[in-house]
């Protein structure tokens, strides 16, 4: 392991330019459809949240996940019909008592309210004023709330039951819409220290720190000769690790090389990293499965040391495989907390 400065990570790589932490929505490489709210919507959570224990299978959170970061269609609702509904005072301070805001001639909540309309709706103290204000539109619209608080509801649930939920969920909180975001913080009890950070590629590299943890991934075509180079070179001195950012046939290999620096007590060990492939339609490839529960670091490092992930996982590609943008996600986590999300961004060509 190679003896630096604590501040080498994030300046290491000369030449490169690396994306920033971020917490701001990120937009999905694929849009799911929007998902339908009938009688028949908890049934449909119901069967994937068994298929989700059957198999452990990620697509069955996210269906789940599909239905809770959809729109707020209610606050639209009512924005659609300000004017009208202004001039009734008990809407307006049922809206107030709920912590809307009216601000340029519309109305803002710092949450989906869809979300936790559900909740309201089942209040003792509050269940009358939410079928009140619900009673102004069709009923469409609260049978919608109530399933999107069931999805919400069911979510956080389970993942506080279970860490493994709880870890998979994190996951996909960069990637939500930001006020759905900001319910799973304010209401979701998930026991969140700090928001998930984010970070997005530039010219094969993303970094993310936060004062306890500093994290570097490259994409590499081969980690045995980036880790050559960042071993070889003097303590003072930055290693020159040429970045991938496009995978033809003749040279189908890409892996993502990372470097860690813990900074303080703050991480709870041990600290994981998963390695997933997103494909140009937005799926995760299979061969992403095994690539889980990677073990970056099982206790803190030497105070002066950065760190590179133990594991080499990578990806080689042939004729049947799509040409287009793919994304390799990283994501670092303790037991309890994911740390940050990474997506680095290369382009297949045949």
């Amino acid at each position: 392991m190679k003896k630096i400065f604590s501040q080498f990570l994030i300046f290491a790589f000369i030449g490169l330019l690396f994306s920033c932490a971020s917490t701001g929505s990120v937009a999905r490489q694929k849009k799911l459809l929007e998902p339908e709210f009938t009688m028949e919507t908890g049934k449909i959570l119901d069967e994937n949240w068994a298929k989700y224990y059957d198999t452990n299978d990620e697509i069955y959170l996210e269906n789940i996940i599909a239905y809770a970061d959809t729109e707020d269609l209610f606050v639209k609702s009512v924005n659609a019909d300000f004017k009208k509904l202004s001039a009734d005072e008990k809407f307006m301070s049922i809206i107030k008592e709920f912590n809307g805001e009216v601000k340029d001639g519309k109305v803002e909540f710092p949450f989906d309210f869809e979300l936790i309309s559900g909740f309201l709706l089942r209040d003792s103290e509050m269940k009358e004023s939410a079928a009140y204000i619900y009673s102004l539109f069709p009923m469409d619209l609260l049978v919608r709330g109530a399933n999107k608080s069931a999805a919400f509801w069911s979510l956080c649930s389970n993942a506080e039951q279970y860490e493994n939920i709880n870890i998979a969920l994190q996951k996909h909180i960069p990637f939500m819409r930001e006020k759905v975001r900001n319910t799973f913080y304010l209401f979701g009890e998930l026991g969140l220290e700090k928001e998930v950070g984010y970070a997005k590629s530039a010219k094969g590299a993303a970094a993310f720190t936060d004062g306890s943890i500093a994290v570097s991934v490259l994409l590499v075509r081969d980690i045995k000769e980036a880790l050559g180079k960042w071993t070889s070179v003097p303590e003072s001195a930055s290693p020159e690790i040429s970045t991938v950012t496009k995978v033809t046939m003749k040279e189908n290999l890409i892996a993502p090389f990372i470097a860690y620096k813990i900074n303080d007590d703050k991480v709870k060990f041990p600290v994981y990293y998963d390695v997933e492939l997103v494909k140009p339609d937005g799926t995760i490839s299979n061969s992403s499965k095994s690539m889980k529960n990677l073990l970056l670091a099982d206790a803190k490092p030497e105070k002066d040391l950065i760190y590179t992930a133990p594991v080499n996982c990578g990806f080689a590609f042939d004729e049947s495989d799509e040409k287009g943008s793919y994304t390799i996600r990283v994501s670092v986590y303790t037991k309890k907390n994911v740390i940050a999300v990474f997506d680095l961004d290369f382009k297949l060509e045949k």
